[in-house]
């Protein structure tokens, strides 16, 4: 790997062997589904079991309470679920539709989704950053990594730093050498954790 960046035919290859540089899409779970992956809770069971015994020794009040609870406790987790999901597109949203790089010594516009691991990407103010990846020119390059670290200010990045999937280049320009790419991104990585 050189200044060159990779060759055609070398991306192709790493891009056959390592898959699209994307998120994974959240699998969407029905109201059925959740309801029965909520109802097989033992805990909920144990509740739904006190319901039915209360009602069966004349205790109406005590089994409404418990059958109360049972919906509440399937609302939050439908309520939960719908979350999740809206918080996994949003972060699908944030990387980088298309990006720059460097292959056969040339600039070239690419879709981010064929980003592979060691190309060489040209980071430009107003870009979000296709992928995870290693600096190795920087020309007063500030990246707002806010969405990965929680830091609000931008963030100098000198030669050697790491930039971040998703990260906002807020000023100046620079390289940076990929080093993973889709689910295996820090962005990638609070994805898989949101989902279980």
């Amino acid at each position: 790997m050189s200044n060159q960046g990779l060759s055609t035919s070398e991306a192709l290859r790493r891009h056959l062997a390592e898959g699209p540089n994307s998120l994974p899409s959240a699998q969407r779970k029905s109201i059925v589904r959740v309801t029965l992956d909520v109802v097989r809770e033992p805990m909920l069971i144990l509740l739904i079991a006190a319901g039915i015994i209360s009602l069966a020794l004349a205790e109406p009040l005590d089994a409404s309470l418990l059958i109360t609870t049972v919906f509440i406790v399937l609302g939050i987790s439908i309520f939960q679920e719908n979350r999740t999901e809206r918080a996994l597109d949003a972060l699908k949203q944030l990387t980088a539709p298309l990006a720059i790089v460097i292959r056969d010594g040339k600039e070239e516009r690419i879709s981010s989704a064929d980003v592979v691991s060691g190309d060489l990407v040209v980071l430009v103010e107003g870009d979000r950053i296709p992928a995870d990846a290693r600096v190795e020119l920087s020309g007063n390059l500030a990246v707002d990594e806010s969405l990965i670290t929680g830091e609000s200010d931008s963030v100098e990045k000198s030669v050697d730093a790491l930039v971040y999937s998703g990260s906002l280049v807020v000023r100046g320009h620079g390289q940076a050498r990929v080093l993973a790419i889709g689910a295996s991104t820090a962005l990638g990585k609070i994805g898989k954790s949101l989902q279980t």
